[in-house]
C-alpha cells in the first residue's frame, strides 16, 4: 500500500470572543478594577495585556457607561473579537439630621441646626430646616429640606 505525499495540513486560527465583564459601583468612589471573561478560549489558557478604558472617573454621575477592552498578548492563535462591558453608578448615601434642640415657653425660637455625612467634595449642599407651628409646651418635629447642587432632586445621592 502507497503512503499519499505532498499533504499538508493547517491549523487554522480559533475564533474567540472577550468580553468586559459588568461593574458597579457608588457615585464618587473610584473606579472597580475590571476583568474579562471569554468565550471560545482553549481550556487554561488567558489572554494577558489586556487594556480597559472607559469615561467614567470619580466625579461622574449615577448612571450606566460602557467598558471597553482591546490589546492584549500570546493571541497569535485567535481571531479575536471584543465586547463592551457596563459600568453602573449607583446612588451615594446621604445622611441628614436635624439636631434636638429646646426653648423656653415665650422665648424665641434657637437657631435650628443640622448635620450630614455622605456628601462628596465637589457638591454643595443647602438643608433650610424649620419645625412644626406652637408654642405650647410640647415636642415639635424638626423638618429639613434638603438640596445637592441646587436642585431638590439629589441626583446622585439617596437621602437616608
Amino acid at each position: 500500500m502507497n503512503q499519499p505525499t505532498g499533504l499538508t495540513a493547517d491549523i487554522l486560527k480559533r475564533v474567540l470572543n472577550i468580553i468586559a465583564n459588568n461593574k458597579s459601583k457608588i457615585y464618587g468612589l473610584d473606579n472597580p478594577s475590571f476583568n474579562e471573561s471569554y468565550i471560545n478560549i482553549v481550556q487554561g489558557e488567558t489572554i494577558n495585556d489586556l487594556s480597559y478604558n472607559t469615561t467614567v472617573d470619580i466625579s461622574t454621575n449615577v448612571g450606566t457607561y460602557n467598558i471597553y477592552v482591546s490589546g492584549g498578548s500570546n493571541t497569535s492563535n485567535y481571531d479575536i473579537s471584543y465586547s463592551i462591558g457596563t459600568l453602573t453608578i449607583t446612588k451615594a448615601p446621604l445622611t441628614v439630621n436635624a439636631i434636638n434642640n429646646n426653648k423656653i415657653y415665650g422665648e424665641i425660637d434657637p437657631a435650628l441646626t443640622n448635620s450630614y455625612a455622605g456628601l462628596r467634595d465637589w457638591d454643595t449642599i443647602d438643608i433650610s430646616s424649620s419645625r412644626a407651628v406652637g408654642e405650647d409646651v410640647s415636642g415639635y418635629v424638626i423638618s429639613n429640606i434638603v438640596k445637592v447642587n441646587n436642585s431638590l432632586t439629589l441626583g446622585n445621592y439617596a437621602l437616608s
